[in-house]
């Protein structure tokens, strides 16, 4: 999968989601036409795999060399796709050099509600927090909603397929959650609590 054209700007942080729907065992490496080949960074772990062993979600963060540059992130995975998303969310007032203060997976299989919760309580009142959540299935023909609320920046609804990228500003939040319709579906999602300089 690739993006298509777009501007990484100088010293910006960007994170890059990705989901797929494929084959037990994939995996996925990330690539970039940006000049100076900027530096793929493993959120956490890197990647999680959902529960029926066949869908995989991935993070990454990335920053911005010192000028602009034009260019496009592909994400290669191991195995033949049935079904994949992509999404890259450009930070503002973060740490470049340390941006993510803590982070976490979270995959189920008919529970309810559908987490993204940290590990800890905010380690600064003034970071915030953004969320990615994937699943196998359809999610609706519109974003869930998280508790406690939050904005979503990207929905891409599919007839078997759904991603959706959220953020949260401060005050950040330990524990959130989403719910459509709750169960019968294979989920994922990826919290990540930006850390402010």
């Amino acid at each position: 999968m690739t993006t298509g054209t777009f501007t990484l700007k100088a010293n910006t942080t960007y994170l890059v989601f990705a989901f797929t729907n494929s084959n037990t065992g994939d995996s996925a490496t990330f690539t970039s036409t940006f000049s100076g080949s900027p530096t793929f960074n493993l959120i956490g772990a890197g990647s999680a795999v959902l529960p029926d062993g066949k869908e995989y979600e991935f993070g990454r963060w990335l920053n911005g060399g010192g000028s602009d540059a034009t260019g496009t992130i592909t994400v290669t995975f191991a195995k033949t796709i049935i079904q994949a998303y992509l999404q890259v969310v450009e930070l503002c007032g973060n740490d470049t050099s340390a941006p993510i203060a803590q982070q976490a997976y979270a995959t189920g299989n008919n529970t309810s509600p559908y987490t993204a919760n940290l590990p800890l309580a905010p380690l600064a009142g003034t970071n915030f927090d953004v969320y990615f959540l994937n699943a196998k299935e359809g999610l609706g023909a519109s974003a869930p909603t998280g508790t406690p609320a939050v904005t979503n920046l990207i929905y891409v609804p599919g007839g078997s397929g759904t991603a959706g990228t959220y953020f949260r500003d401060t005050p950040p939040s330990q524990n959130e959650s989403f719910c459509v319709g709750c169960g019968g579906r294979h989920w994922g999602t990826i919290a990540v609590e930006i850390k402010r300089p």
